[in-house]
């Protein structure tokens, strides 16, 4: 019998597991000769499930034939959801094939990986929070895990689940006469927070059985330990009415119409729905190069109030000054990048989180000021070091952006605390599937030394040499060499991080660096003519990510900014986005890496990063690239 299911799974390839996984499956057949527990002759039948779940089928027990209990194994295998107690999730991609059901766990869950094949996902009590913040109800959240769940879901965990989802706006934090005032639906939950040595340090009045006060200043450090706790506060503490700001997004820009996709709207209209009913915070989560920032100016023209945008360094700031003046109406002098030396805010000032938070003029200042909202730009930095402080400044609303809040020290989701609930989370294969991004195949090609270069590595333990040894690793050329020959190139974008190696590759190519974004009339017509197709070949430094480069087939990148994962993403990024002909449903990312040395080490912490975004690698060797192994 257990042949016969496997024969009918073998007929049908969609309703097996890839050969790439190593948690396959496996099926046993065991024939009882002598009168046990199931009498003589009685067959049993055991399947090895992923993840070492086993089900144990016995025929007489259904009371069904044989043909019968194979049909209901085969029906058993289409369900894409493992469930565990621990609260995680796995999800089998090969039976998702449009995405729409991790896209609906996002609603209530949080994805905590994405490599090939199994998603992984948890139903964090900060996720299940952000559901109820949503409206979501516990019943819905559990039947729709039972309905696509291979096993059946524990009343244990049903119990987790609602009582995470019930502890929705069970405690508010406000501010009366500066001082924060922690108000909560029962006495338990305030004996809770008296009984833990941190929370009890710092109370400085219980004015009733269900309310305790503490210093304003103390809001940042409170918020820590009710995340610590698993507790969840709806926080109007830091409110304030903010200036009015009229701004509207233009129609089109240079590059053409300007037009929100499908799923930004949704973002900003979750956002506009739900951030009031909880203090006029929340989070918003999209991959990388997904338009966040144009989610942002959405929100500044909805909302119409003066806006503070924190960002991860003086790049990112520049990043959204010029997409502010590209894409808005708003008065050149109306939008200011805040340093120390110039404390002047604007309507819309941009500032760094280190600026912000180590200079404490500039945070007093910040604080000063009357904003309507606060945009937190990669909001996965919020908890490193004091960055958290910025969630003090008062705002009328706040929203975090970001691809991921997965880090390393697994306190990402202490944003949802200190910001607010999620309210929309998109993956990258819905935007895949729905168009809005091409898939993305990431080949990294490990490219050896030469003898002569190998024996310098080896002799100087200096870290600087031996990372710029790597990168400038003369071989890369026989690798991009062969990549420029083959049919399946077209628009070829060449990425180096070192302008030496870049200033080698344009004389072997016979094309320019651009390396400025203060493009000349000549340079702006050279990036006309690839984005049209009139021509193939493009090579610019570590600028990319400020040059309106699109419809990119392949990227080559040849050197790197050590393991900088946003440098990765940017790079991705420039052959995900669709451009303006959309002409190809996938695009090529071709990193070549030296290896056994400092580069390999620094390229594994950006492929580990993105892996978890849920882009795929496949590492090749030198060899076998010239031999013609990947060809797509």
């Amino acid at each position: 019998m257990v042949i016969g299911i496997y024969h009918r799974l073998k007929s049908n390839p969609s309703r097996l597991p890839s050969h790439n996984l190593k948690c396959y499956w496996l099926c046993f057949f065991f024939q009882k000769k002598t009168p046990l527990t199931y009498g003589i002759g009685c067959k049993i039948y055991l399947i090895v499930l992923p993840f070492g779940q086993i089900l144990r089928l016995e025929p007489k027990a259904y009371n069904l034939t044989e043909n019968a209990l194979c049909e209901r194994v085969i029906e058993m295998f289409d369900k894409p959801l493992v469930v565990h107690e621990d609260r995680t999730v796995y999800l089998h991609e090969w039976l998702d094939d449009e995405g729409k059901i991790g896209q609906q766990l996002t609603d209530f869950a949080d994805i905590i990986q994405a490599p090939e094949e199994v998603f992984t996902f948890k139903l964090s009590p900060y996720a299940l929070w952000s559901a109820a913040a949503k409206g979501l109800k516990a019943d819905y959240v559990i039947d729709i895990l039972q309905s696509y769940s291979l096993n059946v879901i524990s009343e244990s965990l049903k119990g987790k689940i609602r009582c995470n989802i019930e502890e929705f706006n069970t405690i508010q934090l406000s501010q009366v006469n500066e001082k924060l005032l922690l108000q909560a639906t029962s006495q338990l939950i305030i004996d809770k927070l008296k009984n833990d040595e941190a929370v009890a340090a710092i109370i400085i009045e219980e004015p009733t059985i269900t309310s305790l006060l503490f210093d304003l200043e103390k809001r940042v450090y409170l918020k820590k330990a009710l995340f610590r706790l698993e507790l969840f506060a709806v926080d109007s503490s830091t409110q304030c009415p903010g200036e009015i700001l009229e701004l509207l997004l233009k129609n089109a820009t240079a590059s053409g119409p300007l037009e929100l996709k499908s799923y930004q709207k949704e973002a900003v209209e979750r956002f506009t729905q739900f951030s009031p009913t909880v203090g006029g915070g929340g989070v918003i989560i999209m991959p990388p190069n997904s338009g966040k920032t144009l989610v942002g100016l959405k929100l500044i023209e909805t909302l119409k109030t003066s806006t503070l945008v924190l960002v991860e360094n003086l790049g990112s700031a520049n990043s959204w000054l010029e997409e502010i003046e590209d894409k808005t109406d708003l008065a050149h002098d109306s939008v200011v990048i805040l340093f120390n030396e110039q404390l002047k805010s604007k309507p819309i000032t941009i500032c760094t989180y280190k600026n912000a938070t180590e200079n404490s003029e500039i945070l007093h200042h910040l604080q000063d000021q009357n904003w309507g909202l606060v945009i937190y730009d990669d909001a996965h930095k919020l908890p490193a070091g004091k960055y958290d402080q910025t969630t003090n400044i008062s705002s009328k609303f706040k929203v975090a952006f970001a691809s991921t809040l997965a880090r390393y020290d697994e306190k990402g989701n202490i944003v949802f605390e200190l910001v607010g609930p999620k309210w929309y989370e998109v993956l990258p294969r819905t935007l895949e599937s729905g168009g809005y991004l091409k898939a993305v195949r990431c080949v990294e090609v490990k490219v050896p030394f030469s003898e002569s270069d190998k024996e310098k590595y080896l002799n100087d333990s200096n870290a600087a040499f031996r990372r710029n040894l790597s990168n400038l690793n003369s071989r890369k050329l026989e690798a991009l060499e062969y990549i420029r020959r083959q049919s399946w190139t077209q628009q070829l974008l060449v990425v180096s991080y070192r302008d030496n190696l870049a200033a080698v590759i344009s004389k072997m190519m016979g094309i320019p660096i651009i390396k400025t974004t203060n493009l000349s009339s000549e340079q702006i017509k050279f990036i006309e003519d690839f984005n049209s197709g009139c021509s193939s070949e493009i090579l610019t430094t570590s600028v990319v990510e400020k040059l309106g480069i699109k419809d990119v087939n392949v990227l080559v990148a040849t050197s790197y900014e050590k393991g900088s994962e946003r440098e990765e993403y940017l790079r991705i990024g420039k052959v995900a986005g669709t451009g303006t002909k959309g002409a190809t449903k996938e695009g090529y990312m071709y990193s070549l890496v030296t290896s056994d040395s400092i580069e390999e080490e620094d390229y594994a912490r950006r492929r580990k990063k993105l892996i978890n975004y849920g882009y795929r690698y496949l590492p090749l060797s030198l060899n076998d690239l010239l031999q013609g192994r990947i060809v797509p």
